[in-house]
């Protein structure tokens, strides 16, 4: 799987009139083969804004950021939640060498290297000339636009820059959107466009899901000691937040939705579903143990039904079941309905509970009628429109990792989608007997990918191994950069063949985030 790192926003304040003059700019150390660190800085009056890049994951906002003369220091959280780094930068002409220090313990698993006590604990940075771009590493990610569509796939909107947009969610009366950006939850008002803060540093939130009145939000959150949990706190920012539930340590709580009635909320980990009763001892319930992964669940408007995601079938697809709201698990007398056919995700339920729109895995947005009166019935899903290619199919889930993507609005007319903008990139034409060298079977991830030429193209199958924007994508075609180099169709990760002094291909090297990986031929 890759590797995460912190990319963090870098926002702090200049408190002394001498501060240094020369500050604003890009700025781009190499601080590892084929990971950069891309710096923007600006001063605006006595405070300077700006932007941490390395490469790898998201953004995170940094905080108590300070400069002092020739000296710049802020902190900033794993994307995980602990622990803290603190960084500190001299300047120098048009170089700035930065220390950093790590406090506390991060959760079970691994911690990103940048991060990590054996990461690089020093690097510095060069100003990049005026004009110039910054290197851009290969198979970076790419930054996203919030972009909304009506029913036929036209765009509504675009909101904001292009940035790191994940997790939107329309509120209950479709007037507001919040969305995740670099890892604080923001909500976006449609009419104006303008948005407001809703969770602050230090604290990474995700997760976000409306009350039924739109008043509250409620969302995930990791915490001190690693430990992480579900808060709540009025949609418009203001106010203390209240803690709900408490997940275990290291364990992510991927919050789905919250019934109309405010009695339940549905969130999954580890592709296990949960029901939290919002009542009580607030204790979470398992949905359906020892069933098969389960993920994303969403309660019907009268909350007599759960749609969701299991890959009983060999991949995930949209299943309906009823929901015994005494107990909080499906009801043992109720029956499944599957609902999409060749994959599916993305299930939101239309506020009239007469419509079920999801994403297929081929990328086309699809409704279905459907009745929650008395039986359930459901009709022949019909197609909307399809996404754009360069958003990741992902198992049809319209998530990354744990990100999700898209959301639709209660009404069923409008689509939030974070579709990433993968820039131009140059093709070139490879004679088809060194295409055919290629083919044949690697070993990538412990997984095989098989390379084969079909009508003049050279394709990837089982390219799912390969996580990141390319998790799920069961094919993809390889474009040519070069006689040896190609990159991913509609996607952000390269590959080169390699060839011994004979001229026979011995592996290929996957780029993602600008790291490679070897994957020998079989």
């Amino acid at each position: 799987m890759r590797k995460a790192t912190l990319v963090a926003l870098v926002v702090f304040a200049a408190n002394r009139p001498n501060a240094q003059t020369q500050i604003d700019g890009v700025w781009q150390g190499q601080i590892q083969p084929g990971v950069f660190w891309t710096i923007e800085l600006k001063r605006d009056g006595s405070t300077l804004t700006g932007a941490v890049n390395d490469t790898i994951g998201d953004p995170v906002e940094i905080y108590e950021g300070d400069m002092s003369r020739n000296t710049v220091t802020f902190k900033a959280t794993s994307q995980f939640g602990q622990p803290t780094i603190t960084f500190t930068g001299t300047i120098s002409g048009n170089e700035i060498a930065f220390t950093r220090e790590i406090q506390g313990q991060g959760p079970p698993g691994p911690i990103p290297a940048i991060m990590s006590p054996t990461g690089v604990p020093q690097f510095t940075v060069e100003r990049v000339a005026g004009g110039q771009a910054p290197v851009i590493a290969r198979g970076t990610p790419v930054p996203r636009r919030l972009i909304v569509y009506d029913r036929q796939g036209k765009v509504m909107q675009s909101l904001g820059e292009a940035d790191n947009y994940n997790w939107p969610q329309f509120s209950p009366d479709g007037t507001k959107l919040v969305a995740r950006v670099r890892g604080h939850l923001w909500v976006f008002n449609l009419s104006t466009g303008r948005r407001t803060r809703l969770t602050s540093p230090p604290w990474l939130a995700f997760g976000p899901a409306w009350s039924a009145d739109g008043r509250q939000m409620t969302y995930f959150s990791w915490r001190q000691q690693s430990a992480g949990g579900v808060y709540r706190k009025a949609s418009d920012g203001s106010g203390a937040e209240e803690k709900l539930y408490e997940s275990e340590r290291g364990a992510s709580v991927i919050i789905r939705d919250l019934s109309l009635d405010g009695r339940w909320l549905s969130f999954d980990s580890g592709n296990v579903l949960f029901a939290l009763p919002l009542a009580g001892d607030r204790k979470a319930i398992q949905l359906a143990p020892g069933e098969s992964s389960m993920r994303r669940a969403h309660f019907s408007p009268d909350g007599r039904f759960l749609a969701y995601e299991s890959d009983e079938t060999g991949r995930y697809e949209v299943f309906v079941r009823p929901f015994d709201s005494a107990t909080g698990k499906f009801s043992t007398a109720g029956e499944k309905w599957q609902i999409s056919k060749g994959g599916g995700g993305m299930a939101y339920w239309r506020r009239d509970g007469k419509e079920l729109i999801y994403l297929g895995s081929d990328g086309g947005v699809r409704a279905v009628d459907v009745r929650t009166t008395s039986a359930f019935t459901v009709g022949t899903p019909h197609l909307l429109f399809r996404v754009p290619d360069t958003v990741p199919p992902l198992a049809a889930c319209f998530c990354l990792g744990e990100k999700s993507l898209g959301a639709v609005s209660p009404d069923g007319q409008r689509f939030a989608f974070s579709v990433p903008q993968i820039p131009p990139r140059n093709e070139v034409t490879v004679a088809s007997g060194t295409l055919s060298k290629y083919a044949g079977t690697y070993k990538l991830f412990d997984a095989d990918v098989k390379i084969a030429i079909e009508d003049g193209r050279l394709m990837a199958t089982g390219i799912d191994t390969i996580g990141g924007d390319l998790a799920a994508r069961d094919r993809a075609q390889l474009v040519a950069g070069s006689d040896t180099s190609f990159f991913v169709k509609d996607a952000t990760a390269e590959i080169d063949f390699v060839s011994d002094p004979s001229g026979n291909v011995t592996h290929f090297l996957f780029y993602q985030s600008g790291v490679p990986t070897k994957a020998p031929r079989k």
